[in-house]
């Protein structure tokens, strides 16, 4: 066993002291403390165990009934639930997005409390909820009374309105049923009959491993509120529910004390949410505080690349809940053993993730761009950094897969009191300036510029940009270049992620290359000594074209690699090199750079004339403009913060340094 003191455990319980003189109850919504003013009631969550699906029923199943349990964390008088005909889906191809299930449902739901008195809850006065696909539907207010820690029970019933496709929240992992039966507390029953469509007796028939039940159940409230976002870790995969009726560490050390909703979901990653979490952010804004425990799958091998592509992506959610209370987790180690965990000696780091988990670890207890970090790994780790659970000579203590915290071990990160109320509630809420799209320069790379189309121009340096990554399979970017004479090997104008306009040896026409090495060239060149616009645009079907002064040179669709959003390429935009921190001297482009734009959705469809002056940053549909006059400050553009969520998290308020590591992640 280890005996650890961390210096964050000390900095938690001065803050923790500061916040008891100021219960929550009296603080402000969003923060701030004060005893003399009224506190804020706001429609925010007053329960626990309120989950989000992670499936769908794909059996011949045509109907489902659950009694979930949850525990009031507010004193309610009336409440209001959130239904979802959605799920995340993380199968290969889509993996991490929100998607609908196929077809409508119908709902209808009820509150028992007391045990045995049902409350039916209604929808725009009906007793049924036909919820549309990709949707999620808000009941009407019912009252009722229910005392603040008081266990009450949820049921639900839902059918598809066609078909047999409804979504669940399962698992098919061993021995982890998502309900705690003891008593006949929870069940569900699923099938083509014998499913209850009133609530009173019913015995489960999945052996405790899917149902379905509000993803957020509401109510007047002046408490802090949670909302909990991440991958397996954060649902509480190889937890086992108990009385408590809270999954995962996170969830356990909240939920004696406060309502939470918890989206977290088994194979989900960060570059994924941030891409598509319409859902997600909407349910967030009923909560005062968001934790995020999203990140080892990162690590693991999905899409990231680099730490530096991880700690970028958390500076992206971190601008998506901007405003609001928002904390980061610290990552347990990924081992595997041949004594089920019970020694030290015995457990193997798997591949090389210790390192790369260690400096991301390492990164977030720092507090970058004051993100306070709940530093969950010191609670499972046998010491700092070691890269192995915790063990007490007996088999499986905090974990039976070297992956997941089992029960156990989740209860260990709730002792630990790395997760405390108190102290995260005395946390200021983050605030990001929306407006920071400054280019940064490769260390030991002097950036200059000369006379451009417009202004000044880049004509040396490798500037570049970690927020610039469109929000949806349809982008354009462009901008001015000019070049004395063709290159000798293919040099690289512009460009990030899966796409960069390139110009040819010898013959100086330019062309596209993907980040995967597809290509191809046009026959027009553009080496004469002038300035000529050069635009890419990518349709939602993946066809790409290249302009070039207003004129189609180039048109082909190279597959799906085009249409892969910036994010999960982990990969810069970049002026004169194409996602290289270290390029050869022979792929810069030998010329200068004016006036980039970067817009959402195709701009472009047909032959038009180039812009004869600089934007202004107001256009319509604009993600970013850098005009390049001198410096590399830049614009965000309208389409930045009128993404479904009005909040973008593409941007954040400063790029990290740009190490040679990234060199590794071009695709030649």
């Amino acid at each position: 066993m280890k005996q650890n003191s961390r210096p964050h455990l000390i900095l938690l319980l001065v803050l923790a002291l500061l916040a008891s003189a100021f219960p929550a109850e009296a603080r402000f919504l969003h923060g701030g403390t004060g005893s003399a003013v009224a506190p804020v009631t706001y429609l925010g969550p007053v329960a626990t165990s309120a989950m989000m699906p992670n499936s769908q029923n794909t059996t011949a199943s045509t109907k489902i009934m659950t009694r979930k349990a949850h525990y009031a964390r507010d004193s309610i008088t009336s409440l209001q639930l959130i239904y979802p005909n959605w799920r995340v889906d993380v199968s290969t191809g889509t993996l991490g997005a929100e998607v609908g299930v196929g077809n409508s449902i119908d709902v209808k739901s009820w509150v028992e409390y007391p045990v045995g008195t049902y409350t039916p809850v209604l929808f725009s006065g009906s007793a049924t909820a036909t919820i549309a696909d990709f949707t999620q539907r808000l009941s009407d207010t019912t009252a009722l009374t229910i005392p603040d820690g008081a266990l009450f029970y949820t049921w639900t019933y839902a059918a598809p309105t066609t078909g047999n496709n409804f979504p669940y929240f399962g698992t098919t992992l061993t021995g982890n049923p998502l309900y705690y039966t003891g008593g006949g507390s929870e069940a569900a029953v699923m099938g083509t009959s014998g499913v209850p469509t009133t609530p009173g007796a019913i015995t489960d028939n999945g052996l405790g491993k899917r149902g379905y039940w509000p993803i957020a159940i509401l109510g007047q409230t002046a408490k802090e509120t949670y909302f909990l976002v991440g991958d397996s870790r954060q649902q509480g995969a190889l937890d086992v529910a108990d009385s408590a009726y809270n999954l995962g560490g996170i969830a356990r050390s909240i939920g004696d004390t406060r309502a939470y909703i918890n989206v977290g979901v088994s194979a989900d990653q960060l570059s994924s949410f941030v891409t598509s979490h319409s859902m997600r952010y909407a349910l967030s804004q009923y909560c005062t505080t968001v934790i995020n425990e999203y990140g080892i799958n990162g690590i693991i091998s999905r899409g990231v690349g680099s730490i530096e592509g991880l700690q970028n992506y958390q500076k992206r959610a971190t601008y998506l809940f901007n405003g609001k209370r928002y904390l980061r987790a610290t990552y347990e180690p990924i081992d595997s053993s041949t004594d089920l965990f019970a020694t030290l000696a015995n457990q193997t780091f798997i591949g090389s993730q210790n390192t790369p988990r260690i400096n991301y670890n390492d990164w977030a207890r720092t507090q970058p761009d004051s993100v306070v970090s709940l530093d969950v790994a010191s609670a499972l780790e046998s010491s700092l950094d070691s890269g192995k659970w915790v063990v007490n000579g007996t088999a499986n203590y905090a974990t039976a897969d070297g992956t997941h915290a089992n029960q156990n071990g989740s209860l260990l990160v709730k002792s630990a009191g790395v997760i405390s109320p108190a102290a995260i509630e005395a946390v200021a809420p983050v605030s990001v300036s929306p407006l920071s799209m400054t280019m940064s320069s490769i260390s030991g790379t002097a950036v200059t510029y000369a006379t451009g189309k417009f202004g000044n121009a880049v004509n040396a340096g490798y500037p570049y940009f970690f927020g610039v990554i469109p929000g949806s399979p349809s982008y354009t970017f462009e901008g001015w270049a000019s070049c004395a004479s063709a290159p000798g090997a293919t040099a690289y104008v512009m460009g990030g992620g899966p796409a960069a306009i390139t110009v040819a040896p010898t013959t100086g026409f330019v062309g596209i290359q993907t980040g995967d090495g597809t290509s191809t060239v046009s026959t027009t060149a553009i080496c004469d000594g002038t300035y000529h616009h050069l635009a890419v645009t990518v349709s939602n079907t993946g066809l790409t074209t290249l302009y070039s002064d207003g004129v189609s040179a180039a048109s082909f669709n190279p597959g799906p690699w085009i249409q892969q959003n910036w994010k999960a390429e982990g990969r810069p935009f970049q002026l004169r090199a194409f996602s290289q921190s270290t390029p050869a001297a022979s792929s810069v482009f030998a010329g200068t750079v004016d006036e980039v734009a970067v817009w959402s959705g195709v701009k472009y469809t047909g032959a038009f004339t180039p812009p004869s002056s600089a934007y202004t940053g107001s256009e319509p549909n604009l993600l970013s403009l850098w005009h390049l006059d001198g410096n590399l400050s830049g614009v965000a553009g309208s389409a930045f913060l009128a993404q479904n969520d009005n909040a973008n998290p593409n941007l954040f308020a400063a790029n990290d340094n740009w190490p040679a590591v990234w060199a590794r992640h071009r695709r030649a």
